[in-house]
């Protein structure tokens, strides 16, 4: 259906080797809840490559695959962008470690970062966000394995004033029905 909807939307076709682009590919895991008794979830995973305007992988799995960037071959100077459930160290590292670059949404309880390559001087992402800039950008160091740190960048946004009472509902909401205590950063990275 992507295939069909793409050429839709008025995105052009651009072949890399024409104008020397880097591919840009879109990567996704979905989990569909199979009808019957046992009622077992499979997961979709998906790469689609914005370049060329096509799907270029679709895997089905068992829902102990987690999603990752492992099915999927990474191309050296491709940029993989991903939600957040790829936004982790250990998946930013095996993109650069194939000499690709990532685009990823991250959650930053999900994540460590430290000024240093070696992790010694960690970074407090609270005290980053609580600002009244609308837009934060710095470079660090992301924790991927084994007290190993890998350069990134990281781009923060303040939401718009009209998107941002929804969400705070939303996890008010979340936490209602979690009975939980609402943390203080969880309102900060909203």
């Amino acid at each position: 259906m992507l295939n069909e909807t793409l050429p839709n939307t008025g995105l052009a076709v651009i072949e890399k080797a024409d104008f020397g682009l880097r591919r840009i590919k879109l990567i996704d895991g979905s989990c569909v809840k199979q009808v019957g008794l046992k009622g077992e979830t499979l997961r979709i995973h998906m790469s689609c490559d914005l370049t060329l305007g096509c799907m270029d992988k679709v895997l089905v799995t068992d829902h102990h695959i987690a999603e990752s960037f492992e099915p999927f071959s990474i191309e050296p100077d491709s940029i993989y962008i991903a939600d957040a459930g790829y936004g982790r160290g250990k998946k930013f590292e095996y993109i650069v470690s194939r000499q690709g670059d990532a685009l990823l949404r991250v959650t930053p309880n999900h994540i460590r970062l430290a000024e240093d390559s070696k992790g010694q001087k960690k970074i407090d992402m609270v005290k980053k966000l609580d600002t009244h800039e609308d837009v934060i950008e710095f470079t660090c160091y992301i924790h991927a394995t084994n007290k190993k740190y890998v350069p990134t960048r990281i781009i923060a946004s303040r939401l718009p004033e009209d998107k941002l009472e929804a969400v705070i509902k939303r996890k008010k909401r979340t936490a209602q029905r979690k009975q939980s205590k609402l943390k203080a950063e969880t309102l900060i990275y909203a």
